[in-house]
């Protein structure tokens, strides 16, 4: 497909998107990502080898693309293919990427956060009870961590001991890295997470998230807001290996993720039909990630506490004229008997619903993925030094770890 029809569109200044809806949607439905092929195609392996193939050839066609409109662009005006980076330079460190080493530079997304849950027009009791839960997960985070380090430790003391007795003492002798951990010198794998920076579908603790798998994991953290030029962010995914985040239009950028990798939507409290088990939306992400040929994980919130709506959600609603079956609260109420077409609908207050990530339930989903990229948790030997906190300003000093 890439080589019959590459020649036809290299002149990217002059072409509109329909031209690769027309050509990859319309003629070819192996990457209409709408339609699921997974359940209910009667020829599902050879349809997936087909969505694999075409996937493959949409990525180097945009590829190849995008380079070719660089080249011309830069001719016509080279300053203009110059991106520096992220205006905030605390962010683009992140964008780089940082590693154990570095966990106190995630101290700019929970600024931010609060910063942004601040000016979410929320009463201002519900901003204190948002602040006060963030820096109770914080604090359960850090003492969940401990405790698996604690049983790491025992696990790995047992293990020594049984090892101890098996071999000869005079041969008997430990790596200083073991082999499910590489040593600095060797690329670290890559975890992307894709940040949502407004109060809109947002995890309000994703430093949290971040902070566990950088004190359970030797790996490379990047955090991205697509704002990216395109080529940086195509290199981006072609470099990750583990994509996570919440549910968004960010996830179509899938499409350029590297081969193989693995990836976990996240999606709010009440998101998946108990009697169906459909999520009200993301599939077609999924279908994409599938069609990269990734390990797919998905995680819903479960918690109702633990999810915060938001009252411009239940006032624009009223000024639409849709009903409003129930009065604003911070929490969704269980008890609220709502038909999973109608939190769907655009606009329904559940649609941009916030979340705080409970550590201790996403931590599952965490560590399988981990698992199934074959990478392993640190050695507890690794020094890390983890105290109680007061503050959530306070987490990336309590959590610095000394190398």
């Amino acid at each position: 497909m890439f080589t019959a029809i590459s020649e036809d569109i290299r002149e990217w200044d002059d072409m509109v998107g329909a031209c690769f809806k027309e050509l990859f949607v319309v003629k070819s439905h192996t990457l209409n990502f709408y339609t699921a092929i997974f359940s209910s195609y009667p020829n599902y392996p050879h349809a997936q080898k087909q969505r694999v193939g075409g996937m493959q050839a949409f990525q180097e066609l945009m590829t190849t693309a995008e380079r070719h409109h660089r080249e011309v662009r830069h001719i016509k005006k080279p300053k203009l293919n110059e991106w520096g980076g992220y205006s905030s330079s605390d962010l683009e460190i992140l964008r780089q990427g940082i590693g154990p080493e570095n966990i106190g530079a995630l101290s700019v997304l929970r600024d931010i956060r609060t910063a942004g849950i601040e000016e979410g027009r929320l009463k201002q009791k519900d901003v204190e009870e948002i602040n006060r839960m963030r820096r109770e997960e914080t604090e359960d985070m850090l003492a969940f961590v401990r405790e698996k380090q604690q049983m790491q430790e025992e696990e790995e003391l047992r293990s020594n001991a049984r090892a101890a007795r098996k071999q000869p003492r005079e041969s008997a002798g430990v790596s200083a890295y073991p082999q499910s951990v590489p040593a600095p010198s060797a690329p670290r794998p890559v975890v992307t997470f894709m940040w949502r920076m407004d109060f809109k579908r947002c995890a309000v603790n994703e430093a949290d998230i971040l902070t566990y798998l950088l004190l359970r994991y030797n790996v490379t953290v990047r955090v991205t807001t697509f704002s990216e030029p395109l080529m940086e962010t195509m290199d981006l995914m072609n470099s990750t290996d583990i994509l996570l985040g919440m549910h968004g239009a960010g996830w179509t950028n899938a499409i350029f993720l590297k081969r193989g990798a693995a990836a976990m939507q996240m999606h709010p409290y009440s998101w998946k039909d108990p009697a169906t088990k459909r999520l009200l939306r993301g599939g077609s992400y999924k279908a994409i990630i599938k069609a990269k040929e990734a390990q797919y994980v998905e995680w819903v919130n479960p918690f109702a506490n633990y999810s915060f709506l938001r009252p411009t959600d239940f006032d624009s609603m009223a000024r639409r004229g849709d009903p409003v079956p129930y009065k604003y609260s911070l929490h969704p109420d269980p008890g609220w008997k709502v038909p999973y077409a109608a939190k769907s609908k655009v606009g329904s207050v559940w649609i941009y619903q916030n979340t705080l990530v409970k550590i201790r339930d996403i931590a599952v989903k965490l560590d399988t993925m981990m698992e199934l990229k074959g990478i392993m948790p640190m050695p507890v030997t690794w020094p890390v030094v983890v105290e109680p906190v007061t503050a959530v300003s306070e987490v990336a000093a309590a959590a610095e770890l000394a190398f």
